[in-house]
């Protein structure tokens, strides 16, 4: 789930603690939502675009394919 989030963070060596910094959820509350075991709320998705990425749309960062 999430894979352009998922290469953003590959590509600027964004850890997982730097979400959980930023949402306030728990290690294995990103992980599962990275992996699919449930969603990124919008109130998160915004943190996430606006503390990590600024220059990014949540369209991009959140799809749930690959495509741009």
């Amino acid at each position: 789930m999430y894979p352009n989030l998922k290469a953003e963070m590959a590509r600027n060596n964004i850890l997982i603690e730097k979400l959980m910094e930023v949402t306030g959820k728990s290690r294995s509350g990103v992980s599962n939502n990275l992996n699919g075991k449930g969603a990124f709320t919008v109130d998160e998705a915004i943190k996430i675009r606006n503390g990590i990425f600024p220059s990014m749309t949540i369209d991009y960062l959140f799809s749930l394919s690959d495509k741009q």
